[in-house]
């Protein structure tokens, strides 16, 4: 039995729902951060989990307003028992993000202000001790298999010793999140389509996904490169599979960024369907006991992420497009321009900025004064780039 707080500000019991708020102690005195937790059905043993949350990016508003949309369809689920093991939602992930505003004007919530830490890159579970300790337990039993993984996996986090308010911060996500059956880190872009990030193991099966968050692509890598959340989860099954081939060991924690178009794109109702789109996969996939609502009637593809290309600027100065998001262009296309402003030629102001590859424009920026090496569109390609395969591939 758990509590919600009502309209009228009173705490009413709810049934197979709890609320918890998980302090985590700032870095200085008297200081400390909420981490808050929904829990909705229990946890039994051989029960399905999956675990949501948005914001880790804590400046990212649209999954935030999705999953306070979700809310009250589990809370109802969840009364009438139909949730089959547990679902674990967090609408605001990063209350560290969340407090970093500078001057009253600029949200910071992508970055760490005190490490400088991306709150989405550097997350790790599979230590080459964890490792160790799992190899000496594996058998034949797939089943027994996960069950010691994430026990293993669970302890080694558990042990941690947190020195900052940010280590405690991803220690807390992971014992949370470590042993879900399936997992939805919500985003969002700059401006942007909607998009899916996943490790190539999850396509096709998550195609039923990708239609429910209408996403124009699912882009697909074994590893990234940066350490990201949702990564850092999937990837766990992917490189032990490769590491004990001898041993049954199933992808057990598929995990997915989702980017839900542009930071500006934040509509009630939008995000009404969204929530639905997403109640509804947790119905088909065995979560919650009810029937799946229709998914959009849309082909998405799923493409490596090596194929997309990153333009980037070599020059400093003001950023204007040529192309919107979406349209197709061609290799060698003229897509944007970058100008200084303190040149008098106009000819020699302008540097242009060429596509690289064929497909579509996925993203571009809203801010429009651009420093050298910065990202200016992602533009979704078919071909793997040669200056892309095994390499960064984050925007950063």
């Amino acid at each position: 039995m758990g509590f919600w707080r009502t309209s009228d500000g009173e705490n009413q019991p709810v049934k197979n729902v709890s609320v918890e708020n998980r302090i985590l102690k700032g870095d200085f005195q008297g200081t400390s951060y909420n981490l808050r937790v929904f829990r909705f059905g229990a946890s039994k043993p051989g029960a399905p989990k999956a675990y949501m949350h948005a914001a880790l990016h804590a400046d990212e508003t649209p999954g935030m307003l999705i999953l306070h949309h979700m809310l009250p369809k589990l809370q109802a689920a969840a009364e009438a028992g139909l949730i089959q093991g547990e679902i674990v939602v967090l609408p605001q992930a990063n209350p560290l993000g969340g407090a970093q505003v500078v001057f009253n004007d600029t949200h910071i919530g992508r970055f760490d202000l005190a490490s400088g830490q991306n709150h989405n890159r550097g997350w790790e579970l599979l230590t080459p001790a964890v490792v160790a300790e799992i190899e000496t337990v594996l058998s034949d039993d797939a089943t027994a298999n996960v069950a010691h993984i994430r026990r293993i996996v669970g302890a080694a986090v558990a042990a941690r010793e947190p020195a900052t308010v940010l280590e405690q911060f991803r220690k807390e996500i992971l014992l949370l999140s470590h042993d879900a059956d399936i997992v939805f880190d919500i985003h969002c872009d700059d401006e942007s389509g909607r998009h899916l990030f996943i490790i190539p193991e999850q396509w096709p099966d998550w195609e039923d996904i990708a239609r429910a968050s209408r996403s124009m692509v699912a882009l697909t890598a074994a590893d990234s490169g940066g350490g990201s959340y949702d990564e850092c989860l999937s990837t766990v099954w992917t490189r032990l599979q490769a590491r004990f081939p001898d041993h049954p060991i199933p992808l057990a924690c598929p995990a997915a960024t989702f980017e839900y178009a542009g930071r500006g794109d934040v509509e009630d109702d939008v995000a009404a369907e969204d929530a639905q789109h997403l109640f509804s996969v947790l119905c088909s996939r065995g979560f919650i006991n009810m029937a799946p609502t229709p998914l959009p009637d849309i082909q998405v593809p799923g493409l490596p992420l090596e194929a997309t290309d990153m333009l980037r600027t070599s020059v400093p100065g003001i950023l204007t497009y040529r192309v919107a998001v979406g349209d197709q262009v061609i290799k060698g296309q003229h897509v944007a321009d970058i100008i200084d402003p303190t040149e008098l030629d106009p000819g020699q102001a302008r540097t242009p900025i060429h596509a690289t590859t064929d497909g579509f424009v996925l993203s571009r920026r809203t801010r429009k004064l651009m420093f050298p090496g910065e990202s200016i569109m992602k533009i979704v390609g078919r071909v793997v780039l040669e200056n892309r395969q095994g390499g960064y591939l984050l925007e950063d």
